[in-house]
């Protein structure tokens, strides 16, 4: 029966003229049923194609219907099953990264409480040295004034600041 096809298939492309007449016969008849065979394909192709999107319907037995519609299904569980999958790894890297961030904000809060108990400790250090002095008092009046008459200097300010402007032009003239 093949051979019957092929013979019938060589016939109609050395009709058509698409045979290469330095060939020999048996090349020839080889490359028509291949070409005729991978045409078909195309065409078998393609009609699958549009059914597949639900083109051309009209044409397909309750059978050929059936089928597509197994093959639909088939494809839909495909894709459906490596969409879980895809979903599933997106998940594992999320909690990944989620137990990372978890990680790294535990130990920058232990960085923290450490630099704030760092600090705590620089500021109590710094406040206890505060109330003894660090460096030698320079005021120029450091308890009673030297004038007669003049109030004592408690508040830390020279003698000539505290003496009345009247007094400071006496001064001046003398």
């Amino acid at each position: 029966m093949e051979r019957v096809l092929d013979r019938y298939e060589r016939y109609l492309l050395c009709e058509g003229g698409d045979v290469v007449e330095d060939q020999p016969e048996e090349t020839q008849g080889n490359l028509s049923y291949d070409h005729i065979k991978l045409r078909s394909r195309i065409e078998a192709l393609q009609k699958s194609q549009r059914n597949l999107m639900g083109k051309h319907l009209e044409s397909l037995t309750f059978r050929e219907v059936q089928q597509l519609e197994h093959q639909i299904c088939s494809a839909l569980r495909n894709i459906r099953s490596r969409k879980d999958h895809i979903l599933l790894n997106s998940m594992e890297e999320l909690r990944k990264k989620e137990r990372f961030l978890t990680e790294q904000k535990s130990v920058l809060e232990k960085e923290k409480e450490a630099l704030d108990a760092s600090l705590h400790a620089t500021n109590n250090a710094a406040s206890s040295t505060a109330a003894e002095p660090a460096l030698p008092n320079l005021n120029v009046c450091a308890g009673d004034s030297d004038e007669p008459g003049q109030p004592p200097a408690t508040i830390g300010l020279p003698w000539w600041i505290l003496r009345p402007p009247d007094a400071n032009q006496q001064l001046e003239r003398h």
